[in-house]
């Protein structure tokens, strides 16, 4: 098929409605972490690139064009997560909008799929939402005021075969972003999700490959926009959520209307 050509605009380029806040992201380093990064960035925000990989997350900074700061984070080990937020509280950095984006995918049938396989997907998609969030709560409460945006997906609401563990993973962080935003509403604080769906970033080639088929194939069977999306229209959404003030416990499909409800 050919794909529509698509000259992307930052979306937040010509406004900056989060002048004067921080906000964190995970996964920064590369694919729709970096995209949320330069999303925020353009909005305005001072950003912290957390990733697994320092060097890639100090690329991500030095492509911004506001002021940033990299670190190194594992959002599955809650030591780390601890020493990251250690070291943004001796900065003196309050977190005003989080972004929990790390995330990993793997292909298996559930016959083939080994249960250490499960926990490292569950560790990182659930458990890694859910300790970075409970890492930046108390700074937030303390304010009245915050913004978390997890990345879900659309095997986040649909479950995908081959792909049970992950589908899983997704839909926790559905359910998680509910309970926590009923949890924090009475502080000022709101919590939403952003379901893409088929981002060319080097997971979605890894699912193609093991599927047989290709992104562009992806988008022609399943959506009814007819080309993938991109990593800054994700981070668009995410700026979107952090200051639509009238929303929470939402879960926004960004994903060319592969997923209706």
């Amino acid at each position: 098929m050919t794909v529509p050509a698509f000259d992307f605009e930052p979306f937040w380029g010509h406004g900056r409605p989060l002048a004067g806040r921080t906000a964190l992201v995970t996964g920064a380093g590369r694919g729709i972490g970096r995209g949320v990064a330069q999303e925020l960035s353009a909005a305005g925000a001072a950003v912290v690139a957390a990733d697994l990989d320092l060097a890639t997350a100090q690329q991500t900074i030095d492509g911004l064009d506001g002021p940033g700061r990299a670190a190194e984070v594992d959002v599955a080990d809650p030591d780390s997560v601890e020493r990251l937020a250690g070291s943004l509280a001796s900065a003196g950095t309050r977190i005003d909008v989080l972004a929990n984006v790390a995330g990993v995918l793997s292909i298996y049938t559930v016959t083939d799929l080994a249960a250490a396989e499960w926990d490292r997907i569950m560790a990182v998609n659930a458990r890694g939402t859910f300790l970075v969030a409970k890492a930046v709560l108390p700074g937030m409460i303390a304010a009245g005021s915050g913004a978390i945006i997890n990345i879900s997906s659309a095997a986040g609401k649909d479950g995908v075969a081959t792909a049970a563990h992950y589908s899983a993973s997704k839909f926790a962080v559905i359910g998680f972003t509910q309970s926590l935003a009923r949890e924090v509403a009475q502080f000022g604080i709101r919590v939403n999700a952003v379901c893409p769906g088929v981002v060319p970033t080097q997971m979605i080639a890894d699912v193609a490959a093991a599927w047989h088929t290709s992104a562009e194939e992806m988008v022609a069977g399943e959506q009814l926009i007819k080309r993938p999306q991109q990593a800054r229209e994700i981070g668009a959404a995410v700026v979107f959520l952090a200051v639509m003030t009238s929303m929470t416990g939402q879960s926004v499909n960004v994903d060319g209307g592969a997923i209706l409800h």
